[in-house]
């Protein structure tokens, strides 16, 4: 599994706004969603994760059709 990679956002922003689809890579509580399922995903902004060291500039994604919002490093296998 490919894990979000903050220097890769950092050196490459623009092309996670292309992304469609990902693999759910952590735990999500209260949701149906599970590790290693495939989701359909939209890109909608970047923002500042403070859950993370440094407060990076961080996508937010929204999983399609379950109203789920997520930072990219809960996601992998991002694919176009």
């Amino acid at each position: 599994m490919n894990r979000y990679s903050q220097s890769d956002f950092d050196q490459n922003p623009g092309k996670y706004r292309l992304f469609k689809t990902a693999r759910i890579a952590v735990n999500i509580p209260n949701s149906d969603l599970h590790i290693g399922q495939y989701v359909a995903i939209r890109y909608l902004d970047a923002r500042i994760d403070q859950s993370q060291p440094g407060d990076p500039l961080t996508p937010i994604f929204e999983v399609l059709g379950l109203k789920h919002y997520l930072f990219a490093r809960s996601l992998a296998d991002f694919c176009l």
